[in-house]
């Protein structure tokens, strides 16, 4: 036990270590198996820091990125937060407030299930003219097509209802 206590008092100096070496310019907070990053209006600390991994997950989408979001399985050995790995499920990097809750309906998408489904059904009852319209919209922001739903639901919750070039019926 006294081994267990040791290495939790351990993982904690070095979590608050890391926070220290890139110039505690980050807020960490973990809540419902969401780790959020707050960048603190640092876009490009967040784009260094997140790029490679969000790079993987949703595709090569834009060098300047306003938000990030992935599973944090894709978080690797060697990266900042690694510590936090096992302590959550998702991961969202942001700068400002203002992009949280187009990243959060990733978070949502991904660990709600009920919202996950409903979601595709009301993707599916698009007519598929229109479908296609979202994601060569999509595709063209770098988009891969594994992620196409998921940004499709965060912008059209978030964004102005003709943000694909045309109003959604």
């Amino acid at each position: 036990m006294d081994y267990y206590k040791k290495y939790i008092k351990y993982k904690n100096k070095y979590i608050e270590l890391n926070n220290k070496i890139i110039g505690g310019k980050m807020d960490i907070i973990i809540k419902d198996d969401i780790l959020i990053v707050n960048f603190k209006s640092n876009n490009k600390l967040m784009n260094k820091t997140l790029d490679e991994i969000s790079n993987k997950y949703e595709g090569k989408i834009m060098t300047n990125r306003l938000g990030h979001n992935f599973p944090s399985s894709f978080i690797p050995k060697d990266h900042i937060l690694f510590p936090y790995k096992d302590k959550c499920k998702y991961v969202l990097g942001i700068t400002s407030q203002t992009t949280l809750p187009h990243e959060l309906l990733h978070a949502k998408f991904f660990l709600d299930k009920n919202y996950h489904d409903q979601q595709c059904t009301i993707w599916k009852s698009y007519k598929q003219e229109t479908r296609d319209k979202i994601t060569i919209f999509l595709k063209k922001l770098g988009y891969s097509d594994n992620i196409i739903i998921d940004e499709y639901q965060a912008y059209k919750n978030t964004e102005k209802e003709n943000f694909f070039g045309f109003k959604l019926v």
